[in-house]
């Protein structure tokens, strides 16, 4: 599978473009050498030669006899991988698959336009833990900006419950896209399996939003145990409120031991571990999930942000899945990292 770079040609009398790629991060004084040379006035280039289940790094430099000027450098997964592609996979959300959203939660009435309510987001693991709203005044609005980006926006009051949600899961990863509020401090929750109590006093688990002396992610046994990442550590994980953001969650319960992944960012020392034992949580399931609010109270904590789509998976993932899932999720959120 090939990769086409489109660009804009905001210049006047260049002599052509050169177009650079590598496996790693490039530096716009020393770039290696172009893989081809286009002519002037061009705006895109295929790129026919790339490898599957790479992430590749380009450059375009336009020049001018011996002035040059080179652009900003973009990532590209060139891959068939998919949420799918996670063994032990559990549930996808996808919001840029309109074809999985709908205005009834009987699948018959599909969404078709910006600002529509959306009473059914289906679940495309196969698994059918599908997301269903069916009070009207409750639905999130599906919301695109006409080109590339496509989410759920559930303005702070509005929430999906997830059918048939015993969700179960020993070893697991989580993986949530989000953009935060801009106008409403977190934290506030996206997906939620354990409700509202104490931290040890709750069955299940929880992803949030969430700067600083906050938990981004909890999983809790309701009996005294649980584990937290983000919270009372050093250094703390901030998230600034406006940003887009991908969180990337993994916990193993056979060591106690989990990671977790800001946008590109491992931050490894920002897992809290507090009364917690290996074996915890070796099957956290629950009678009710809930995606934009608590799972026992949907004025608790309510997503007020945009979702660009998630994933989960019972099993930890290598770096290299863990890197083709990075390298997924990113762009659908618009996020540069």
């Amino acid at each position: 599978m090939g990769i086409r770079l489109i660009f804009t040609d905001p210049n006047t009398g260049e002599d052509g473009y050169t177009i650079h790629r590598d496996t790693v991060t490039m530096n716009p004084a020393a770039l290696p050498a172009a893989i081809a040379t286009i002519p002037a006035d061009s705006t895109s280039y295929d790129d026919g030669i790339a490898a599957d289940d790479v992430i590749y790094f380009y450059r375009v430099r336009a020049f001018i006899g011996a002035a040059e000027g080179v652009s900003d450098e973009i990532s590209i997964l060139n891959s068939t991988w998919t949420p799918n592609s996670m063994a032990n996979i559990v549930s996808w959300y996808d919001p840029s698959d309109v074809g999985t959203l709908f205005q009834d939660t009987g699948a018959t009435v599909p969404i078709t336009a910006d600002g529509q309510a959306v009473a059914l987001m289906q679940d495309k693991s196969g698994n059918n833990f599908h997301a269903v709203q069916a009070t009207l005044a409750d639905r999130p609005i599906y919301k695109t900006d006409g080109n590339f980006l496509h989410w759920i926006e559930p303005q702070g009051a509005r929430f999906f419950d997830v059918a048939g949600s015993e969700f179960s899961v020993e070893p697991f990863t989580t993986i949530a896209m989000v953009r935060s509020a801009s106008t409403v401090s977190p934290p506030q929750r996206i997906l939620d399996t354990r409700g509202t109590g104490l931290p040890g006093a709750s069955r299940g688990w929880q992803m949030k939003t969430t700067t600083q002396n906050d938990e981004s992610g909890l999983i809790d046994d309701g009996a005294g145990l649980y584990i937290q990442w983000g919270s009372g550590v050093s250094p703390e994980v901030t998230v600034p409120i406006s940003t887009d953001t991908l969180y990337l969650m993994d916990y193993n319960n056979a060591t106690a031991t989990g990671r977790l992944f800001i946008n590109d960012v491992d931050d490894v020392d920002a897992k809290a571990t507090e009364n917690a034992d290996p074996g915890l949580a070796t099957i956290i399931s629950t009678a009710q999930s809930r995606l934009f609010a608590a799972s026992d109270d949907d004025t608790v904590q309510a997503f007020t942000g945009r979702f660009y789509g998630g994933a989960i998976a019972s099993t930890v993932l290598s770096e290299s899945d863990r890197n083709l899932a990075r390298a997924y999720f990113l762009p659908r959120g618009g996020v540069i990292a």
